[in-house]
């Protein structure tokens, strides 16, 4: 069977649903950020779960040699205990800081980056970690109304996105309506990973 990246529309958002703190999930997201050509790929990584550190760090366990360029946006608790947050921010690494309570200021950083990487021809995939922390900080509607812009911002550079979602920390009303937003549904559970297309 063919890597999950590849089973996927260049054009795709897509929510991975999984308990969030899944080893599995992880390896599912980096799975979706690792197409063939990793050396002409820009990864975009939205993190309210590790510091730029750890991040880095989990990426060459799983991965190995960083993508052309990185832009880590780091959101709430990880961003402000990270004293060495800037050490990150080495050659093809960037790193911004953004208050949880702040989308409008995620969503800058969102739209600076695309922007900025407009010019080139690379691939683009993103990792949103995770929606079920960002419900933490902002009521349903306003994260509604911030993932439909994101994920359309996102479709308009052909960018490969994913969501992490814990469904057993929400109503399924709550899992339900966010899923509309969505192109594919990757789900994990038991181990096991499906893909909903």
């Amino acid at each position: 069977m063919a890597p999950l990246h590849d089973r996927l529309p260049r054009q795709r958002n897509v929510l991975l649903l999984s308990e969030s703190l899944d080893s599995t999930s992880r390896d599912t997201g980096f799975a979706l950020l690792t197409p063939a050509e990793t050396a002409a790929t820009r990864v975009l990584v939205i993190s309210y779960l590790d510091t730029p550190a750890d991040w880095l760090d989990r990426w060459a366990d799983r991965v190995g040699d960083l993508p052309t360029a990185v832009r880590l946006v780091t959101v709430g608790e990880m961003a402000a205990g990270d004293d060495d947050w800037q050490s990150a921010a080495t050659g093809n690494v960037e790193v911004t800081r953004a208050s949880p309570t702040d989308l409008t200021g995620v969503g800058i950083a969102v739209s600076d980056t695309l922007s900025a990487w407009a010019e080139t021809d690379d691939r683009v995939v993103v990792c949103v970690d995770s929606v079920t922390t960002m419900l933490q900080y902002a009521p349903l509607a306003t994260v509604f109304r911030f993932l439909h812009t994101i994920c359309r911002r996102f479709a308009s550079v052909e960018a490969l996105a994913h969501f992490h979602l814990d469904p057993t920390a929400h109503d399924d009303q709550t899992v339900a309506r966010l899923t509309q937003l969505f192109d594919s549904l990757v789900r994990v559970e038991d181990g096991d990973v499906t893909l909903r297309a």
